[in-house]
């Protein structure tokens, strides 16, 4: 795929290996490029090239150059070409938009659309990101993806930097997220740019493919949106270090996934971070997976956790029905906090067996199954203990009542008055 020439213009001749070296960039602005693009400031820099932000004369509208520097070798010049053709064929929210091309004493440049908003790198040097804003991440970046994928184009170099953000809100449906730099980008069916064995990329992002040297496809963007969206979660990159030794990591290990990460995204990294490429979603299969569960993505994996806590906690005097012996042991701690409940002191570590079946612990005598009705029972012996003890005391201490004597006439019945009266209390 050619560009075609702006009108008054001849098309950018490929520099050859022996044509007169490229001056390194130095401040290129104020400079104006064929005419029409005025550089401005810098906005970043990369390995192979630097981004300006620019203005085009001819139609009053701002937008970012990229100016490429190093020996204007072929290798090189093939790189600047391919990308501009790679992006000027593609026409998507979620990609940046190639407007023109060429080469001047400075550096061969690209113009393209003006993302004014700072890179996903500059975002992660304050800390982790929310599940939110992560969200809108992935939903972004892999749609972008699963449109360069179907295009038979595989990027290569998906990372932090090469992600930039556009001020949008998320009701406005513009994505807020757009991918850029397809400096190393290929064509599924195209030679390799590279020399043979020759690994390209970004070794923090490698896919393990990719730190072998092998043939590369969509599922190796995959990986390296797992690892990115994980740094997002994190804060941190997933295989630390530089070079040899960070790309041969992965080799060896998946990368680690903090438990306190929410389980839906746990889920979704582990299988984008894949060992081989088959194992690993398409970029639609993502993109349709965050769109589909948001809710689950955006839970607080704490909060989650705390929720689940109490839910399986239950009433503290209550044991499940065929708990193991480590859950019933945990029950009954949280029963010795709980003290006197329904006879249980607060020394007490042993809770009154479930209604809904017996205990499962072969050494226990089983408990009455209501606590309630035997202390009531208790309760009742009692009382009527102390009744009937009343009831006796008082028929002991009760004077008996004097029954009168027969009555006597004479001397004789004056004298039994006398005698019974002496004998009375």
């Amino acid at each position: 795929m050619q560009l075609p020439p702006p009108p008054g213009r001849t098309p950018a001749a490929a520099p050859s290996a022996r044509s007169e070296p490229r001056r390194r960039i130095g401040d290129p602005t104020g400079e104006v490029l064929d005419g029409r693009y005025t550089v401005g400031a810098l906005l970043g820099s990369g390995g192979m090239a630097e981004v300006h932000r620019g203005h085009d004369q001819v139609l009053d509208r701002d937008v970012a150059i990229k100016l490429f520097h190093g020996q204007p070798d072929a290798q090189l010049s093939d790189r600047e070409r391919v990308e501009a053709q790679l992006l000027a064929g593609l026409d998507h929210p979620g990609l940046v938009k190639v407007h023109d091309v060429g080469n001047s004493p400075i550096a061969g440049w690209v113009v393209m659309d003006l993302i004014d908003g700072p890179d996903l790198h500059r975002l992660l040097r304050d800390g982790p990101l929310g599940p939110e804003q992560t969200w809108a991440i992935g939903h972004d970046v892999a749609r972008a993806l699963a449109y360069v994928h179907a295009k038979g184009i595989t990027h290569r170099d998906v990372k932090p930097s090469n992600v930039l953000t556009r001020d949008a809100e998320p009701s406005s449906g513009r994505f807020g997220y757009v991918l850029t730099d397809f400096g190393i980008a290929r064509r599924v069916d195209s030679d390799r740019l590279t020399a043979t064995g020759e690994t390209i990329g970004t070794a923090a992002y490698f896919s393990p493919e990719q730190a072998r040297g092998e043939a590369v496809d969509g599922s190796t963007d995959i990986y390296a949106l797992g690892l990115v969206l994980l740094e997002c979660l994190t804060g941190e990159p997933a295989f630390e270090g530089r070079g040899l030794e960070t790309a041969l990591a992965r080799l060896h290990r998946s990368p680690e996934i903090p438990t306190a990460v929410n389980p839906a995204w746990r889920g979704l990294i582990s299988r984008m971070t894949a060992g081989t490429g088959s194992e690993r979603p398409a970029a639609a299969e993502v993109a349709n997976t965050l769109a589909a569960q948001r809710n689950a993505f955006l839970a607080d994996a704490r909060a989650a956790a705390a929720d689940t806590a109490v839910e399986d906690a239950g009433p503290a005097t209550r044991a499940i029905p065929g708990a193991t012996h480590g859950s019933q042991t945990a029950q009954n701690s949280n029963s010795t906090r709980r003290a006197f409940v329904l006879g249980l002191n607060e020394h007490s570590t042993q809770p009154p067996e479930s209604s809904e079946g017996p205990s499962t612990s072969g050494n226990r005598k089983p408990t009455p199954r209501n606590r309630r009705w035997w202390v009531a029972g208790a309760v009742v012996v009692v009382l009527v203990l102390v009744v009937l003890g009343a009831v006796l005391a008082g028929l002991l201490n009760q004077t008996p009542a004097v029954e009168p004597l027969p009555s006597v006439p004479g001397v004789p019945g004056e004298r039994l008055s006398e005698l019974y009266e002496s004998v009375q209390p």
